[in-house]
């Protein structure tokens, strides 16, 4: 419901930090279609600071999802895992 109204208001920064958080914390396959979309908004120059909130937002919280894993697993993020598994 909240990525709808935030389409409806045309507020691309709303959609990205949604999508950032459902990377962060789903384990629904149906987020998973985040990545692409999130990667397409931001650009290649966006898209670490991208990464970069994603994580952040997992520390705060102390959780993550199926979805968390896919991103590491395709972006080859192995020293962010180590990290959050010791965490």
């Amino acid at each position: 419901m909240l990525e709808a109204c935030y389409e409806r208001l045309n507020d691309e920064n709303g959609i990205k930090q949604l999508y950032e958080y459902y990377v962060a914390h789903s384990d629904s396959v149906a987020d998973e279609r985040c990545i692409p979309i999130l990667k397409s908004m931001v650009d290649k120059s966006g898209w670490p600071q991208s990464v970069q909130n994603i994580l952040r937002n997992y520390h705060e919280h102390d959780f993550g999802g199926k979805v968390l894993a896919r991103l590491m697993t395709e972006e080859r993020l192995s020293d962010e895992a180590l990290t959050l598994a010791g965490h």
